[in-house]
């Protein structure tokens, strides 16, 4: 909470966020080109009606202290290292490992080029196909 506080404050948003709100329905406005959100203010326990041109639905399970470790059947039995992201640390040796990646989000792009570069090979699982095209540095 520490660091969304610090984000909240450094960015002047505290006027701004609404918490503790319900959405009851979201219908979009074609006439004023505007999302119409039905909304509950679960504090005063009240309906209200905000009108705005974006929606940022967020939701999921985050802790930075220990992230999310889905049980895969036969883990128990695997003996080589499973790591998670979150615990992911330079010095770990994975040299002329073979290596799976279960995953291609943010964090899974932005390791798998370092333990590919000494991985003797390095297998990429995802659920869905994703898109990276690199950007040229000049």
């Amino acid at each position: 909470m520490g660091y969304l506080n610090e984000t909240i404050e450094e960015n002047s948003l505290k006027n701004i966020i609404k918490l503790n709100m319900h959405i009851e329905s979201a219908s979009w406005n074609s006439e004023d080109s505007l999302w119409e959100l039905n909304v509950k203010n679960k504090k005063l326990n009240k309906l209200e009606v905000i009108r705005t041109k974006f929606i940022q639905m967020c939701a999921g399970y985050y802790s930075y202290e220990s992230g999310h470790k889905p049980f895969f059947k036969g883990s128990e039995d695997f003996t080589g290292q499973i790591i998670h992201p979150q615990e992911w640390d330079s010095s770990i040796d994975y040299e002329n490992k073979t290596v799976a990646v279960i995953g291609s989000g943010a964090t899974a792009v932005t390791i798998v080029p370092e333990i590919a570069k000494k991985a003797n090979h390095v297998t990429m699982i995802q659920r869905s196909p994703t898109y990276i095209v690199s950007y040229p540095s000049e």
